[in-house]
């Protein structure tokens, strides 16, 4: 899983694979934002820490490589992090109230 935010960094540094990555049915970088706030993924992202770090290099990357370039990966990277957020408050929500006294385990409410 590491290796994949450098892939879709290094193809999005060139027109050609901007317009790939956007115009791809799969939408990687929607993909690759969504695993990161599934639960089903949590012990693979807890045994990869660096993998949101890595995210974040290679979008700098582009963005730093490409500053005349085209505004509609920037676009699409942010419009993919602010639906993941908006999964994660739809989710939060859902869990019960928190009640730093109340010790039952409430981690089935994740699942």
């Amino acid at each position: 899983l590491s290796f994949v935010p450098g892939v879709l960094g290094s193809i999005s540094l060139h027109a050609a694979g901007e317009d790939f990555i956007l115009k791809s049915p799969a939408r990687p970088i929607e993909l690759l934002t969504n695993i990161l706030i599934d639960p089903a993924f949590a012990s693979l992202l807890h045994s990869q820490p660096e993998v949101t770090q890595i995210m974040s290099t290679h979008v700098d990357k582009i963005l730093r490589n490409r500053p005349s370039g085209s505004t509609k990966l920037t676009e699409h990277v942010v419009d993919c992090i602010l639906e993941a957020m908006r999964a994660v408050q739809k989710q939060a929500a859902a869990y019960p109230a928190w009640n730093p006294v109340d010790l039952q385990d409430k981690t089935e409410f994740l699942a």
